[in-house]
């Protein structure tokens, strides 16, 4: 039970674990299960108004605990309601059927994260042996040194700058149809250089090893201008966070 007068922290729902959750949460606060039927919120008390960057590390490390029990869907961070039953009456009990179902869909699923990073030198290389009018405006700048047109070289870089927005969103293009067919679904960010791409498939478990040889393929096909990094299996937060509209407030 929470203290009184101690706000209710909510970090995520899934069906009633067998063991207690160890991590400490935000605050460094004990974590506590609040159950309606099957289903189980993970939560802390919170006291005052602030929350820290390392509550938000806290955040991750129980849902990341809880993951290992099975099945989690996690809330948004900064997710605060007034008490326990306001946990069961305006989380738990209107959205059960929902979460139900999310969490069968999530049920043997994690999420991989594939990103990229693009090496500079590498890039601008290929740029300019691919583009020969970005080559001879360059060469052109470089033999004039100092003296070189601040136009010229204003032009120089918006040409390099389009070139790589094409590559970006062409290297996106071959991760997705690279790896798209092994998962059952994608999300994508939007990224800016020097990123390439920012990946995340949800993939059952039985298709990790597949998964990964893909992932080889990829890195060897995409060759030194693009720093390749593969994270996972992690929870499927990406896919299975439950947004629901609980009337909480979001501190920060």
């Amino acid at each position: 039970m929470t203290e009184t007068g101690s706000a209710v922290y909510v970090y995520g729902v899934m069906p009633t674990p067998s063991r207690a959750i160890a991590s400490r949460g935000i605050q460094g606060a004990d974590v506590a299960i609040v159950e309606h039927g099957a289903l189980a919120a993970l939560t802390s008390p919170l006291d005052g108004t602030t929350l820290a960057a390392r509550d938000l590390r806290a955040h991750w490390r129980v849902l990341e605990e809880a993951f290992e029990h099975g099945v989690v869907l996690p809330v948004r961070f900064g997710t605060v309601l007034k008490s326990e039953e306001a946990v069961r009456q305006q989380l738990l009990e209107p959205n059960a059927q929902h979460l139900t179902d999310l969490m069968e869909q999530m049920a043997g699923m994690v999420q991989l994260n594939v990103s990229g990073r693009y090496e500079e030198d590498a890039l601008l290389r290929e740029i300019v042996l691919q583009n020969p009018q970005v080559a001879r405006l360059r060469e052109r700048n470089r033999s004039r040194g100092d003296q070189a047109p601040a136009g010229d070289q204003l032009a120089l870089g918006r040409m390099v700058e389009r070139e790589i927005a094409r590559r970006r969103a062409a290297d996106g293009a071959i991760v997705r149809d690279t790896l798209g067919p092994l998962a059952s679904a994608v999300r994508e960010e939007e990224v800016a250089h020097p990123s390439a791409f920012n990946v995340a498939f949800l993939v059952h478990r039985d298709g990790i090893d597949d998964f990964g040889r893909a992932v080889a393929e990829l890195r060897t096909g995409l060759g030194d201008r693009v720093e390749l990094r593969y994270a996972g299996p992690l929870p499927p937060f990406s896919f299975a966070d439950a947004d629901l509209a609980i009337g909480a407030g979001a501190w920060g």
